[in-house]
């Protein structure tokens, strides 16, 4: 309420707020005046939109456009007092003045729903907020499993960092820490998932999915909305490959890991290029990085047998994902053979 309307901003500066709040002053002392005069209205508005604005204190980030469309509403009955009054208006231009303004509005609502930032969403902030949030609860609620089965009742919303020092900060704060986005934003965190899976779902955010609960569908956040990595085995092979793209070697590691261990047999992964938040030729682009950081942790006390099967196990990945043979992807790579006791199945992609 202390920026200009009709829309109002999403950020303020000095000028804004001394503007905003010399207006809320004038407004108090117009209230009084008015009140000795026997005027009751301009006082009952001002009281009316504090009262709107009040349930916004609490909050850990008050400054919301949206929350001050209801306050705004006592203000425009406010400034109405000033009409003076007796006026004798024809019905036809009643009618003229009101036509104009529902057009008035149409077009400037059109107009702001039409206008698009560089990514091809709404530039308005609310009404990008209420895209995104629309667009992610509808795809919740239409999750299954397959054709056959019921929605999941434990869904995880995966949010990768992309950055060294996203990661290392992921790493130091734990799993559950995740940056505000304007997704993350405009879900409401877990609340939105939660409320469009009608109590029949739980909802969490998680930078990795280390702790992930075995049955758990995982979306994983991509920019404006969510891709779709299916159930925890298998959307750990996703955040590994991801993982690699990005340069985070180690988290690489422990989801390759993760997924082999809730794998007894063959590791099965259902992959969709049009899933992967990151292009495969990123992955392909660190491949002999990647193989060269396996092959130093055996300084770091991982065993060969070791080395050799995560070695192989993501071969068989990138091979699954590029549709290229194993032997032309690890051409040239500093492969280590597993170790004669790993089992034969242990690594395999299918």
């Amino acid at each position: 309420m202390i920026s200009p309307g009709p829309i109002f901003a999403s950020a303020l500066n000095w000028t804004m707020v001394g503007g905003g709040g010399a207006l809320f002053v004038l407004w108090a002392a117009w209230a009084a005046w008015a009140w000795r005069q026997g005027r009751r209205l301009p006082a009952a508005a001002l009281l009316a939109s504090l009262l709107a604005l009040a349930p916004a204190l609490p909050l850990e980030h008050q400054l919301k456009p949206y929350l001050a469309y209801l306050p705004a509403a006592a203000g425009v009955l406010a400034i109405a007092t000033l009409a003076p009054g007796g006026l004798s208006l024809r019905p036809a231009i009643l009618l003229a003045a009101g036509m104009l303004v529902v057009i008035g509005s149409f077009t400037g609502m059109r107009a702001r729903l039409g206008n698009r930032n560089e990514m091809g969403l709404p530039a308005d902030p609310v009404v990008r907020a209420t895209s995104l949030s629309w667009q992610a609860t509808t795809m919740i609620e239409s999750l299954r499993w397959s054709a056959t089965q019921a929605p999941p009742h434990r869904l995880v919303l995966l949010q990768m960092p992309v950055s060294t020092e996203a990661a290392e900060r992921a790493d130091k704060l734990g799993e559950r820490f995740v940056s505000e986005t304007e997704l993350h934003r405009a879900l409401g965190g877990s609340l939105g998932p939660n409320l469009a899976g009608r109590g029949r779902l739980r909802a969490t955010w998680a930078n990795s999915l280390l702790a992930a609960p075995d049955d758990a569908l995982v979306l994983c956040e991509s920019g404006a909305g969510f891709r779709i990595w299916g159930p925890t085995p298998n959307a750990l092979l996703y955040a590994a490959l991801t993982d690699v793209a990005f340069g985070h070697f180690e988290r690489a590691r422990r989801h390759l890991v993760r997924a082999a261990a809730l794998n007894d047999e063959t590791v099965a992964f259902l992959y969709d290029e049009g899933q992967m938040i990151v292009p495969i030729q990123m992955v392909l682009e660190q491949k002999e990085a990647f193989v060269d950081w396996t092959v130093g942790r055996l300084r770091d006390g991982l065993s060969a047998r070791e080395v050799g099967g995560l070695q192989d196990m993501f071969f068989n990945l990138l091979s699954k994902a590029t549709g290229r043979p194993v032997a032309a992807l690890t051409a040239g790579s500093r492969v280590l053979p597993r170790g004669a006791d790993a089992p034969a199945d242990t690594t395999g992609i299918r």
